[in-house]
């Protein structure tokens, strides 16, 4: 825990902060954080690297070198305007190693999106709906168009992957075709197959009680709720009562181990202490970083649909 320290007999000196320092000061201390994250960055990737897929000797030597350059640039140039240009670099090279790899971000939301159905609507139709089929061409799923998805043009629509009860498909390889009442008979019309394939995907998470949650008596279990987006609970989770990191792994399914609509969901602990107060947990995500965008000059990291700047990364996998 940090204390403040006060000087005795004097005045105490004046705190230091990102407003009280002087422009280049601020900026060097910008600067050395962003290296400081840089060779973290590499180490880690080193530490935690398949050693069956290695990293290359010249991809290595290109990552320091990149490092090592801009530490040179730092000392040359006194301007801010370059030192930002060089520190952008810097982050977009790193940010760069980092898309496609298993990392590890605060987080206490993620967003399911689903499968993506792509349909040609050839005409104005009164009806129309998707078929989902297995191997056997037996049709297990269907998708039902909404009026807007009626006109003609191309069409997007959201799939589950549940099955006709709600539950989730078994992974594999599927096709699907979409099929329309058209004209004023209302003539049946179906469309050419297109593939699919259902790969379910975990939530991988972990939660950190700061200290062991008492069990038995007026206390419950701890667990882990998860509500959708209009705040409804979807699913519970017991978790374990003692303290410490613990790793957990959340399929896409509700309390009735029917399939999660795509959407935003909200993570959170429940745990009480011998006083019936709330027991913090740590909550993080454990995913693959599908995307990097600059916000606001930032690098953001997005993981499971989660944006993160990329400054708060706690680990790769």
């Amino acid at each position: 825990m940090a204390h403040n320290i006060h000087a005795v007999g004097a005045s105490a000196a004046p705190k230091i902060t990102s407003e009280t320092m002087n422009p280049l000061d601020k900026s060097k201390k910008t600067f050395d954080d962003g290296m400081g994250l840089s060779w973290n960055l590499l180490l880690t990737e080193m530490t935690h690297q398949n050693p069956m897929d290695p990293m290359k000797p010249g991809e290595m030597m290109g990552r320091i070198q990149g490092i090592t350059q801009t530490e040179q640039l730092f000392m040359i140039k006194s301007g801010l305007g370059d030192l930002k240009e060089e520190l952008q670099t810097l982050q977009a090279l790193n940010a760069g190693h980092i898309k496609g790899k298993q990392v590890e971000v605060p987080g206490d939301s993620f967003t399911i999106e689903g499968y993506n159905l792509d349909v040609r609507m050839p005409e104005d139709a009164r009806v129309a709906y998707i078929q989902v089929m297995n191997s056997d061409e037996d049709i297990v799923s269907q998708v039902n168009c909404q009026l807007d998805d009626l006109k003609p043009g191309i069409r997007r629509m959201a799939f589950n992957g549940a099955d006709k009860e709600g539950k989730p498909l078994a992974d594999g390889d599927y096709t699907y075709k979409l099929v329309a009442m058209v004209g004023e008979s209302g003539e049946k019309k179906k469309f050419d197959a297109q593939k699919l394939s259902i790969a379910s995907k975990p939530l991988k998470l972990a939660y950190n009680f700061e200290k062991d949650v008492p069990t038995g008596g007026d206390h419950p279990v701890p667990y882990l709720e998860v509500r959708n987006e209009k705040g409804a609970m979807v699913r519970q989770i017991p978790l374990s009562n003692s303290a410490g990191r613990k790793d957990l792994e959340l399929d896409a399914v509700d309390l009735r181990g029917m399939a999660l609509s795509a959407g935003r969901y909200k993570l959170k602990t429940i745990a009480l202490d011998e006083n019936m107060n709330q027991i913090p947990a740590e909550l993080s995500l454990v995913g693959t970083v599908d995307a990097i965008t600059r916000e606001e000059g930032m690098n953001m990291l997005s993981v499971y649909g989660r944006k993160v700047p990329m400054q708060k990364l706690m680990g790769m996998i």
